[in-house]
């Protein structure tokens, strides 16, 4: 499997679209298709600013990423659920990303701003945290 742009080793294969990338192609492509997107559906003016609700995952960071690459004002929203070291290790992550890329992160803690996290949540309304949240 070789990149269909420079012939290199491929890292990604995009099946519904027939062909490979290698790491640095894939980047290229994937920051160009998100902009067409954007465009295609007139989801946002060039330097609008955006709130981008930010977990810690890789699919919500990538997207803030590419907002803020695109020249977009991406502002970061993470909610701190109060689920735990899960909860702790996300706010890392969000927060280090936030300031290698000198990114502005508004942080809602659960607990603090309502009295209870999922957890609490799920308790009362007999549910498993997955599914209160």
């Amino acid at each position: 499997m070789v990149c269909k742009v420079c012939q290199a080793k491929a890292q990604v294969e995009l099946r519904s679209r027939g062909f490979a990338l290698c790491r640095e192609h894939y980047l290229d492509w994937f920051v160009k298709e998100t902009e067409r997107g954007i465009r295609r559906h007139r989801m946002l003016k060039p330097g609008e600013k955006v709130l981008v609700a930010v977990s810690g995952g890789k699919d919500s960071l990538a997207l803030w990423d590419v907002l803020h690459r695109l020249g977009y004002e991406a502002v970061g929203l993470h909610i701190h659920l109060g689920i735990g070291e899960y909860s702790q290790r996300s706010l890392e992550v969000t927060r280090a990303f936030a300031e290698e890329r000198g990114l502005e992160l508004w942080v809602v803690d659960l607990k603090e701003a309502y009295g209870f996290g999922v957890p609490e949540l799920a308790g009362l309304s007999g549910r498993v945290a997955c599914s209160a949240c």
